[in-house]
């Protein structure tokens, strides 16, 4: 499984693990394994530091669940190792 972030037409950003063999784009419906939803980003650097740097302090954090079925998909992000880890922690 590989660590991802997605984001939504509906501004919805998503902490997730996608498959490694999936073909992610932003035309297909995903799910989402143990995935944490930003409720409030709290980053200096915007949404991509979410991505190298994982939440912080001042992000707001949602509890974790299994997505089935998430739509209107925007963009999906590569997130490090170190920003995986603050978001498993989050």
């Amino acid at each position: 499984m590989r660590a991802v972030i997605v984001t939504t037409e509906y501004r919805g950003v998503f902490f997730g693990y996608v498959p490694d063999d999936i073909r992610v784009d932003t035309n297909s419906t995903l799910s989402l394994n143990k995935a944490k939803m930003a409720i409030c980003w709290g980053t200096d650097k915007g949404l991509m530091q979410l991505c190298s740097e994982g939440p912080n302090s001042n992000s707001k954090i949602s509890s974790e669940a299994d997505i089935l079925a998430l739509h209107k998909v925007t963009a999906v992000f590569a997130v490090t190792k170190e920003a995986e880890e603050k978001w498993k922690s989050a």
